[in-house]
């Protein structure tokens, strides 16, 4: 999820971007007749482009540009970082489809609301079971972007593993970090964080972090979750990549929440990771 996307509804900060496991009561064949609904008739139409079946509306140019980002990122993480993270190049079946809307209004007028209010203002998601994707086109080409690659990264996560036992924080963290990843200077820089990072002074203390649930990514505190998880997996990656990569690999094959205090002293993480988030953005 990108802060920079942050919505706000009756004062309160709103995320944009979300995995969603609130759906999964939906069952298969329910979550299928569900975006059978959800889609039929808004004028979308469907591209096909390799592993990916692209929904946008028909002449709008989205199909094409939307296909570049997704394939440009995967190939990239794969390449950089496909043993480590243990991602790979999504199969060609089940693809996985995604589904680019016009506006917040698309989305609620569609059904969402009425699954979970607290998703009538989110901008977009990943639905697990049927490998979907949504999101609300802003108009800004950069924001956009790193929409969809913020979703694939939770997409690249959950094929690798279905049943893996990622924390939220880990599991956002990561997509919120990854979705900053962008070619500079003719070369890819996977990776990165926002340039409003110095305003986050006071992040949540470690221990918030590390026990929160699914539901602080969509309440009125939002913003902080989401901050302070990106910052965290950004300082842990930047400056502890070898225990960071060797603590993601336990929690892939089944680690727990006491995971984390076997690879990190948990004062000294918060510390360095408090000095790291008031330097400048790189």
């Amino acid at each position: 999820m990108t802060v920079s996307r942050l919505l706000v509804k009756g004062g309160a900060l709103v995320a944009p971007f979300l995995l969603i496991f609130a759906l999964l009561a939906l069952g298969g064949a329910g979550i299928s007749r569900f975006f059978a609904r959800l889609f039929a008739g808004s004028g979308h139409v469907d591209r096909a482009y390799g592993p990916y079946v692209i929904f946008a509306k028909k002449g709008s140019g989205r199909h094409d540009a939307a296909a570049r980002v997704v394939q440009e990122f995967v190939a990239n993480m794969v390449g950089e970082y496909g043993k480590r993270l243990r991602i790979a190049e999504p199969p060609a079946k089940p693809p996985i489809r995604i589904h680019l809307l016009d506006s917040h209004h698309e989305l609620e007028e569609r059904g969402l609301k009425s699954l979970n209010s607290d998703l009538a203002n989110n901008g977009g998601f990943f639905l697990p079971p049927k490998l979907e994707i949504a999101l609300v086109l802003t108009r800004h080409d950069a924001d956009d972007e790193r929409g969809l690659r913020h979703e694939m990264m939770h997409a690249l996560m959950h094929l690798s593993r279905p049943d893996a036992p990622f924390p939220t924080w880990l599991s956002e963290g990561m997509a919120s970090y990854f979705e900053h990843s962008r070619p500079v200077e003719g070369k890819w820089r996977a990776g990165g964080t926002s340039r409003d990072r110095p305003q986050l002074q006071n992040p949540l203390p470690l221990t918030q972090v590390l026990g929160a649930r699914a539901t602080d990514f969509m309440g009125e505190q939002n913003r902080s979750f989401y901050q302070s998880s990106h910052l965290l997996v950004a300082y842990l990656v930047e400056r502890e990549p070898q225990k960071f990569f060797e603590f993601y690999d336990a929690v892939f094959r089944g680690g727990d929440r006491a995971t984390f205090e076997k690879f990190f002293d948990p004062q000294r993480t918060e510390e360095g990771w408090h000095r790291y988030v008031l330097e400048p953005p790189h």
